[in-house]
């Protein structure tokens, strides 16, 4: 399986695509979010030396811990320093399959995913908050945990709700194929986690959906 590095940007006004310089390791399974507070975009973990035993196993492969910067202003990426010390040693950093969702002001909501023997992280959610370092010397992201959602997952997508400042997670499996709630939501007042199980009209569960954002209004795909 060969993974890609490649980074490209769609112009709107042009409806043309520009291919732009090359981004973090090549990887799979990754979760990234922009950060409208500093203009950037932030790329978080995935697999390495992705392999594949037969079509209906998925990718196999190395999970990663490292994150990746993209300053829109001056079109270069480069590697994000973190502080892990806050968060205890039974939340793995090494994630894959996982969503990050930036909630403001360069805040971030890490939740779900794979580590590597396919063993889940506990529940745990995460918060990271990205600091530039001085002036041209880099960035520092601080972790720590904030609660625990009512089920493991993966392959799911996340947006955040900025009207009532909560993170709403869509999707996704257990990691034993079971079924989880369509949606669950993360209250940033409190951290606290509401399941939602059922509404009149619910779309089919699914995995990796694409999920967006504006206002009040929600949109999924695929």
């Amino acid at each position: 399986i060969h993974l890609l590095s490649d980074f490209w940007r769609y112009e709107t006004s042009t409806g043309a695509w520009l291919k732009l310089p090359a981004g973090p390791p090549a990887r799979a399974e990754h979760a990234a979010s922009f950060d409208s507070e500093h203009n950037v975009l932030l790329v978080h973990g995935g697999i390495k030396n992705a392999y594949s035993e037969a079509p209906s196993d998925g990718l196999k492969g190395t999970a990663r811990s490292d994150m990746w910067i993209y300053e829109v202003d001056t079109m270069n990426w480069s590697q994000v320093t973190q502080d892990w010390s806050m968060v205890p040693g039974d939340a793995p950093i090494l994630r894959r399959a996982h969503t990050m969702t930036s909630v403001g002001n360069g805040v971030f909501v890490m939740h779900g995913g794979l580590t590597n023997g396919n063993l889940m992280p506990n529940r745990v959610t995460l918060k990271a908050t990205l600091k530039p370092i001085g002036a041209n010397e880099g960035w520092l992201c601080f972790w720590e945990t904030i609660g625990t959602g009512a089920g493991s997952r993966l392959a799911h997508s996340s947006i955040y709700d900025e009207t009532n400042d909560r993170v709403v997670v869509i999707g996704g499996v257990s990691p034993n194929g079971g079924t989880l709630p369509f949606l669950e939501i993360l209250n940033l007042s409190d951290d606290t986690w509401t399941s939602i199980d059922s509404f009149d009209l619910t779309p089919p569960d699914r995995l990796y959906p694409a999920a967006t954002a504006q206002g009040t209004v929600a949109v999924i795909h695929g």
